[in-house]
């Protein structure tokens, strides 16, 4: 939920940390007016909010628990200085860390291969953890779709989770070059070709007008090129948190750019298996109803099933059999 939408009363559903892994507030705190602004204050912009109805429809992709560990890891290596990462102990100990809990999370995915459109993959935030697990995730649905050999699963999870590690304080904050100094980075830590080719390669263009080194079509790696439209996705959701882009306009964005930024092959592939109105969203429709998305639809992410509240008999609406209804607002994701 956005914090702006957020009231005294409502029940904090996950532990809340800044961009640092500091924890601001624990799970079950009942939040305060002055919670909320100071919340606010310190640039927080989503919450997870308790709602029985919601929880009771949604699937995670993985565990609270693993994915709070993989953010963990990953705060810890994001926040450590150049010298440390290439220090063989700590660098051993924390990248050995992310592998194991990334493997994990193919295992946790890949238990629900059959269901993939209906999983709970991303978390809405605007930190860096939450990014980096949400591409991963988003990263892995696809690739699991796809029949890729685990091996290359690890790789893909791995690339995808340390796509942005050239914006951490190893590097300094520069974004121009953050996929050179992650691939840098990565080399000097030691990690397979893969991996580094997905940081260097995760804002290259599919027709060679990306960065940093103009690369294009099947010269791209091919799991940087998924990774490429993961990172968009997901950036361009955390966008919805503070602008009023409508989330079709996200999905007709980058449909109409595929084969010239994206792969067209695997973004087709993407939207097989990924939901824009998550299940558990509660959402408005254009008949002015609100209700409860409860099952998607594989290619169709705009036409979900909803549980419209009507007074004490909910309605079932699939929106695939209706054209003439459509979502309006996701009032809570």
């Amino acid at each position: 939920m956005h914090i702006a939408n957020a009231v005294p009363g409502m029940v904090l559903a996950q532990d809340l940390f800044d961009d640092y892994g500091n924890l601001l507030l624990e799970k079950g705190i009942t939040l305060t007016e002055s919670y909320i602004e100071r919340l606010k204050k310190l640039g927080i912009r989503a919450l997870w909010i308790e709602d029985s109805t919601a929880d009771a429809l949604k699937i995670d992709a993985v565990s609270p628990q693993l994915r709070s560990k993989l953010a963990v890891y990953f705060r810890t290596l994001f926040n450590m200085k150049f010298n440390d990462i290439i220090n063989a102990n700590l660098r051993n100990r924390h990248f050995a860390g992310i592998a194991a809990a990334a493997d994990t999370a193919i295992t946790e995915v890949a238990s629900h291969e059959e269901n993939l459109i209906n999983l709970k993959i991303r978390y809405p935030s605007t930190d860096e953890a939450n990014h980096a697990i949400n591409v991963c995730l988003l990263s892995l649905v696809t690739g699991i779709y796809l029949k890729l050999p685990r091996p290359v699963l690890r790789q893909l999870a791995m690339g995808a989770l340390l796509h942005d590690i050239g914006k951490s304080a190893a590097c300094g904050n520069q974004p121009d070059s953050h996929a050179r100094q992650g691939y840098n980075l990565l080399l000097t830590a030691g990690q397979s070709h893969d991996i580094c080719r997905i940081a260097a390669e995760h804002h290259e263009a599919y027709d060679g007008t990306g960065l940093p080194a103009r690369l294009s079509g099947k010269s791209i790696h091919p799991l940087a090129r998924l990774v490429a439209i993961a990172n968009y996705y997901d950036n361009a959701l955390r966008s919805t948190l503070t602008t009023d882009i409508a989330r079709q306009e996200i999905i007709e964005t980058m449909l109409s750019q595929g084969n010239t930024v994206f792969d067209l092959n695997l973004l087709r592939a993407f939207f097989h298996t990924i939901a824009l109105y998550p299940v558990g969203s509660f959402v408005r429709l254009s008949t002015g109803q609100s209700g409860y998305v409860i099952k998607n639809h594989a290619q169709f992410p705009l036409r979900p099933l909803v549980r419209a509240i009507a007074g004490e008999q909910p309605v079932e609406i699939n929106l695939l059999h209706k054209p003439a209804i459509t979502i309006t607002e996701l009032i809570k994701e």
